[in-house]
């Protein structure tokens, strides 16, 4: 199972992964909120949905900084970007997209597939395994 070079690559493949998941659940909430907002005509849940708006806006440009600089650690693939690649034909997706479907392994499990290479990875990184030194 592959691994990452260092522990800061697996942490911001983590936390791009958990602002991917919170910039859609954020989304589909404040879409909600805004359309009670509308049904029940209160001046506090419009700046409540505007702010968690706002929050869900900033959570995503953060996610696309993330996803620039995380890749696989054996095909140097983009994980949380979409750079538009032919994917692999074992790569897992989730709601029929592919950067959920490493972002679900890598909250979950701690694992992925790559979505290019189709190699099983894992969220952390060479120096945290015992056993797992650098080989000559």
């Amino acid at each position: 199972m592959h691994r990452f070079r260092s522990t800061a690559s697996a942490f911001q493949l983590w936390l791009g992964s958990l602002l991917l998941v919170a910039c859609l659940l954020g989304f589909l909430a404040s879409l909600a909120l805004f359309a009670w907002t509308l049904v029940a005509r209160e001046h506090r849940l419009l700046w409540i949905s505007l702010w968690m708006l706002g929050l869900t806006i900033l959570s995503g440009i953060i996610h696309l900084v993330m996803a620039l600089r995380v890749r696989c650690p054996l095909c140097l693939g983009k994980l949380l970007a979409s750079p538009q690649c032919v994917r692999h034909r074992r790569a897992q997706t989730s709601l029929g997209s592919y950067r959920l479907g490493v972002a679900k392994g890598v909250l979950t499990s701690g694992r992925f597939r790559c979505p290019y290479c189709g190699e099983p990875c894992e969220c952390a990184s060479r120096d945290d395994h015992p056993g797992s030194g650098s080989r000559r």
